[in-house]
């Protein structure tokens, strides 16, 4: 019901148009609306219907984000991770195509990653303020024993920590142990036995049904619950979009790790198959979807594509499933 609403709000402060009815708005051009890649047919039929009656849109187009990622990376065969806000996708896609029956989600993404940051800021301001009280009380600094733990353990792990000041002015030393855990609870990397239990929990805490693996496990799982013969082609390239794949020190910090990762699990199975990480820049990859849905609609022969009035009064909400796989 808030199709309409929204609808509105983007036509008229994104491309200027003003009218008193959502018809006025919507019925004078056709329509690209990009959706999750899980959404289950009654639901497309739905915003279909309402699209058409309501909106009333000359034509549309209802277009899989996983497959708009793959045209933003000029592929049409991929498998897409998708780290959003409330979790993350992967979404196995063949010559355009989402094989439904690999999707897999789970419910860790820059969500949990901004809880887990607030966790830690928290822990570290305690710290500091554990600090002061012992210093005031013993009458000497026992800064320089928390800064040789802390470099203590950074040269254990080959990398050092920081320092980051708070908007309040305050500053905090976070370890290396610490800058890494937000960006590995999404990707799962090498983890200790505590850091895996606790992020196991976190994962499973809202699981709902969905999986608690880490992506790359997440990804030969979606590539090997498609057909035999997709399987290569799918594994062949990995497309990284989303908010959430906005980390690391490069551009290539994330893809690097995560292909890494999905080969050492693969080549357990099939050693020749090799994974070929495919990624926008830091500031494409949260709007990917959107820059392949740009690129679809440029095309000369969308037209022949999107679902028209006509074809929706003819063959009704079903053609939905037909028309935009």
């Amino acid at each position: 019901d808030l199709i309409p609403t929204f609808l509105r709000h983007g036509y008229t402060s994104a491309l200027g148009v003003e009218s008193n009815t959502i018809d006025g708005i919507t019925s004078n051009n056709p329509l690209l609306m990009i959706e999750r890649s899980y959404n289950p047919p009654p639901i497309r039929q739905q915003v279909l219907e309402i699209l058409m009656e309501e909106c009333q849109v000359p034509a549309t187009f209802l277009g899989r984000d996983a497959a708009m990622a793959c045209y933003a990376c000029g592929r049409t065969t991929s498998t897409v991770i998708d780290i959003g806000y409330s979790g993350t996708t992967v979404s196995p896609v063949f010559e355009g195509y989402v094989e439904q029956k690999g999707v897999r989600r789970a419910p860790t993404g820059t969500m949990a990653m901004d809880e887990q940051s607030l966790e830690q800021l928290h822990k570290l301001v305690k710290d500091s303020q554990i600090r002061k009280k012992i210093r005031k009380k013993d009458h000497k600094s026992l800064l320089p024993l928390y800064q040789a733990i802390n470099t203590a353990a950074s040269k254990s792990l080959q990398v050092p920590s920081i320092s980051y000041c708070l908007p309040d002015g305050q500053s905090v030393d976070v370890p290396s142990q610490g800058r890494f855990s937000v960006a590995e609870l999404a990707v799962g990397g090498k983890l200790s036995i505590e850091d895996k239990e606790r992020i196991t929990n976190i994962r499973e805490a809202n699981l709902g049904g969905l999986t608690a693996s880490p992506i790359a496990n997440m990804v030969c799982d979606a590539a090997f619950r498609c057909d035999r013969d997709q399987q290569a082609g799918v594994l062949g390239n990995v497309v990284l979009a989303g908010g959430g794949a906005c980390i690391g020190p490069t551009d290539q910090s994330v893809p690097d790790s995560l292909r890494e990762q999905i080969e050492t699990i693969i080549h357990a199975h099939t050693p020749g198959w090799r994974v070929k990480m495919l990624s926008p820049g830091m500031q494409e990859r949260a709007i990917a979807s959107w820059l392949g849905g740009s690129i679809l609609a440029s095309l000369g022969t969308f037209h022949e594509m999107w679902i028209s009035k006509e074809e929706y009064e003819e063959w009704g909400c079903s053609i939905v499933n037909r028309k935009c796989p």
